[in-house]
């Protein structure tokens, strides 16, 4: 107060909350408050210090304190009072629907009254009548088709029947139920199995478990680390195989033949019905592209008048959003000058406020200074006391230890030879007792060194019967690679023509209606490019261009790899075949 005075105690007052500046005076203008602070310095003063330095400002600074507060209680308080919820009753009322909001500027002109947009058509959303006239007939092929199988199945001689390994052989030998060559192995029958179409799926081409089972165990061929146990069930595959080969040799001599006429007939026939399928297909994309392009040529003209329209209405937002921001500049300048105003008002208050932190740091310091020396003092006091203690117990604990070596040791002498002599049965001396733990300890590992060596001798004649069946089945392998050798030289023409697949050409080959759709695209692919050449293709080709040649080059690209994939995944389901499907679809896929 003795620096600032009057008025800076006004301003500072003004600065803050009239209720906050009305509790502070009233605190410091009460006599109970004085008397309390005053029994409270003492403590820490000295009491000439606090009736000089402390008490006497206040008393003749109270007068002023006082009419500051009247003044302030004479004025309305500023102090902003939280309004309190009013409670309102829920009405369950239908919204009204929203106003059409009506411009503040002035049209010259009346706004044009739109006709109402036509809706949506119904086949939008419902699917159209052409996919379900294409399943019923896809549905009635199939039936037909199985029913042809199973007359062909009924009809064809014994000879074509496959015939696995584990199946035995009941009827007589003149009967045509054999094989005719003694080198073909369960691997042709699979691959003539890969031959049939995977979509048509017969119980009189279904097989039983059991043989899948043991079909699917020979064609794994894959390299595992070879044990005891795997030698010798390698070895049981073999041998049986053996015993197989001899039954095949027997019947062949007592005059059986092969299937292979009646595969190649099958073969013939299942490639006509793919040719088939194949067109049907593509006739079916041509017919996806043409659309394709028609919706291509209507989506330009939609363009080009929404642009027209668009460049209208964004002339009339510029006009429009240029006026709006003209006023708001206006505003915003009007807004800056009062917060220059204010910040100004902020700033001296925060320099008043310093000044007031600073002198009470220094008040604060030199408390802390005081407190810690008798701090000090009494650490020192307290670590006197617990040195003389420390000494104190040192003294004891020394009489203590004293006293306790002076006293006699008696020391006893014990004689390991002699027994304790309590009358006990095979009651021994110690050293007895030490020799004879040594003694079991040696008859311990003379026992486990005989067990080891005939555990070893077991060991030997093992692996010399393992060798023995390892370069048997080595045997087994050579023979088995000589002959898949000579096989594939045998049927090297077979293989190739399998492993050929259908081109575009062969497909538009023998169809001239393939031919004229494949014309009638190109003519509309031609016009849609003129089309795109023009200055108004220029302008919104990129709306439409784009789009329209990513699905022709995505459509052009997937197609051959969707059919691919569909029939992978019908030979994996159909043939329940745990190795991968590629192997039956080169055969499938073929010219």
């Amino acid at each position: 107060m003795e620096t600032f005075g009057e008025n800076g105690l006004r301003h500072f007052l003004c600065c803050m909350k009239v209720q906050y500046c009305k509790e502070f005076l009233r605190f410091l203008c009460s006599s109970e408050v004085m008397h309390e602070l005053k029994s409270e310095w003492i403590h820490v003063y000295d009491e000439s210090f606090v009736d000089k330095f402390l008490i006497e400002p206040l008393v003749r600074w109270t007068p002023v304190f006082i009419a500051f507060r009247k003044s302030l209680e004479s004025e309305k308080s500023t102090f902003d009072h939280k309004k309190t919820t009013e409670v309102q009753p829920f009405r369950l009322t239908q919204p009204k629907p929203r106003s059409i909001p009506i411009p503040d500027i002035r049209i010259p002109f009346q706004i044009p009254k739109m006709h109402k947009m036509r809706d949506p058509p119904l086949s939008t959303y419902n699917q159209p009548p052409e996919i379900s006239l294409l399943l019923m007939e896809k549905n009635k092929n199939r039936h037909q088709i199985e029913k042809l199988k199973i007359q062909s199945d009924r009809l064809k001689p014994r000879c074509a029947d496959i015939i696995y390994g584990d199946e035995k052989i009941t009827n007589n030998q003149n009967e045509c139920d054999f094989k005719d060559d003694s080198t073909v192995n369960i691997e042709d029958t699979s691959n003539n199995k890969s031959m049939m179409n995977p979509s048509v799926k017969l119980e009189s081409q279904r097989t039983s478990s059991n043989k899948r089972d043991y079909l699917s165990v020979l064609n794994k061929t894959a390299v595992v680390n070879t044990n005891a146990v795997s030698i010798l069930r390698e070895w049981k595959l073999y041998s049986d195989r053996e015993r197989e080969q001899r039954q095949k040799l027997c019947e062949l001599e007592s005059g059986a033949f092969t299937n292979a006429a009646y595969n190649s007939w099958k073969q013939e026939e299942e490639m006509k019905i793919k040719l088939n399928q194949l067109k049907q297909m593509e006739r079916n994309r041509l017919n996806v592209m043409i659309s394709h392009e028609a919706s291509s040529t209507a989506k330009f003209d939609l363009c080009c008048k929404r642009k027209i329209a668009a460049n209208k209405l964004r002339n009339e937002k510029r006009a429009k959003l240029l006026e709006f921001l003209n006023k708001k500049k206006l505003q915003q300048d009007k807004v800056n000058k009062v917060a220059k105003e204010v910040a100004s008002s902020h700033e001296n208050a925060k320099i008043a406020k310093k000044k007031l932190m600073e002198e009470k740091k220094k008040s604060a310091s030199e408390i802390l200074k005081e407190s810690k020396q008798l701090l000090d003092e009494a650490v020192i006091k307290a670590q006197e006391e617990k040195r003389m203690k420390k000494e104190l117990i040192r003294q004891i604990q020394a009489e203590e230890l004293s006293a306790i070596m002076t006293k006699s040791r008696n020391i006893k002498q014990i004689d390991l030879t002699n027994t304790p002599g309590h009358g006990l049965l095979n009651e021994m001396s110690i050293i007895e007792l030490r020799e004879r733990l040594n003694q079991l300890k040696i008859n311990k590992q003379r026992e486990l060194e005989e067990k080891r060596d005939a555990i070893i001798n077991d060991k030997e004649q093992k692996t010399k019967v393992l060798l023995e069946l390892l370069t048997r089945i080595g045997k087994h392998r050579s023979v088995k690679t000589i002959a898949a050798a000579r096989k594939m030289v045998n049927n090297g023409e077979d293989t190739l023509i399998n492993n050929c697949k259908v081109t575009k050409e062969e497909i538009y080959k023998n169809d001239p209606s393939l031919q004229q759709m494949l014309d009638y695209l190109s003519k509309q692919k031609e016009e849609r490019q003129r089309y795109a050449k023009s200055d108004q293709s220029k302008k919104f080709g990129k709306y439409v261009n784009k789009g329209v040649k990513n699905k022709e080059n995505e459509s052009l690209k997937t197609f051959w790899d969707e059919l691919e994939r569909q029939r992978e995944q019908r030979s994996c389901i159909e043939t329940e075949a745990t190795h991968h499907p590629s192997e039956h679809l080169i055969t499938s896929l073929t010219a």
